[in-house]
């Protein structure tokens, strides 16, 4: 039973590998434990099985592309012996060809990546979340809430990617009923941040805060200043969406702060750093724009300063395009007193 119990939990992982790894405390170490896993499960299996070829392809370090996927999918309808409790792989790639779909530029696209669009994205995570609909109530991967919760995902992002926004209310409705019964916790952060991303997109953004509070408490419990940065920021979006500005102002004041924290933080990637130093900038515009219309002089010489500082740090380590660091430079100085 426990060993049964173990293998649907290694299963459910498959379905949460693209999920960013943020309100986990110690992400170095979780990621090596996850991907010593599936290393040794894959050194069990004979090198030409279908099963660890579908392991190896959704778990891949680099994503891969949808025309990789899709070739796996048609290798996978012509595999033998495939059916039944095997079904959760071919809806692991599925998922897989989705999201690779919607965010193409994965590894080795080929002549054929540019022939996947929203409408093959939407179609293939409409049929993944169908099946986990259809079997979850007999148990097994598809009962898995943190399968429910992004398996749900995949089809909100693909519906409204592909302006099909009357096909989101049932899978989000899926999701923020199972996000709270999560056992990942990155990915419970995914769920309710997705959550308030989602209502965000469709115009509602006092139906944001709710979740997007949840997934910075998330990130508070695990002191994770990605996290925290990245639940901020949405936050500070759906504030300014909601027209409250002097909430919306503090909040962009603490996204520069946790931004710029990210940017400095050793353990932060190269990617995460130039993310975190463009948000921050961006923060500070924003919090600098305010002081202006209020005619606080003094405090947007101050924040002009500060701006101008990161500028040229950012610079010097290279953690931004030029491009981008220029323009809010340019801003700056007009705006320095």
């Amino acid at each position: 039973m426990e060993k049964r119990a173990a293998h649907e939990c290694d299963a459910g992982s498959l379905f949460t590998w693209h999920v960013p790894l943020f309100a986990v405390a110690d992400r170095r170490a979780f990621a090596r434990e996850r991907r010593a896993r599936v290393d040794s499960w894959c050194a069990g299996q004979a090198s030409d099985s279908f099963e660890r070829r579908a392991v190896e392809l959704v778990t891949a370090p680099e994503a891969p592309s949808a025309a990789l996927c899709h070739a796996t999918l048609e290798r996978f309808a012509s595999a033998p012996g495939f059916s039944g409790p095997d079904q959760h792989l071919r809806a692991a790639l599925l998922q897989r060809f989705a999201l690779s779909a919607v965010d193409p530029g994965g590894a080795r696209g080929g002549r054929r990546a540019h022939v996947f669009g929203p409408t093959d994205a939407y179609a293939a995570a409409a049929e993944a979340f169908d099946w986990c609909e259809a079997a979850r109530e007999s148990g097994g991967v598809a009962s898995i809430p943190d399968v429910v919760v992004e398996l749900g995902l995949t089809l909100v992002r693909t519906a409204l990617v592909a302006g099909m926004t009357e096909e989101v209310e049932a899978p989000l409705a899926a999701v923020a009923e199972n996000a709270s019964r999560v056992h990942a916790v990155h990915v419970r952060f995914h769920a309710w941040s997705s959550i308030a991303i989602t209502q965000l997109a469709l115009g509602n953004p006092g139906e944001a805060l709710i979740p997007v509070n949840r997934a910075k408490i998330l990130a508070d419990r695990a002191r994770d200043l990605a996290g925290q940065w990245h639940a901020e920021r949405i936050r500070a979006q759906a504030l300014s969406m909601a027209g409250r500005e002097r909430a919306e102002s503090a909040a962009y004041a603490e996204v520069a702060r946790l931004a710029e924290r990210v940017a400095d933080d050793l353990d932060s990637t190269p990617d995460l750093r130039r993310d975190a130093t463009v948000s921050a900038l961006h923060a500070r515009a924003h919090v600098l724009a305010h002081m202006i219309d209020e005619g606080r002089d003094s405090a947007a010489s101050r924040e002009s300063e500060a701006m101008l500082r990161r500028i040229a740090r950012a610079r010097a380590a290279g953690d931004a395009d030029e491009t981008a660091l220029a323009e809010f430079e340019s801003l700056a100085l007009a705006d320095s007193r």
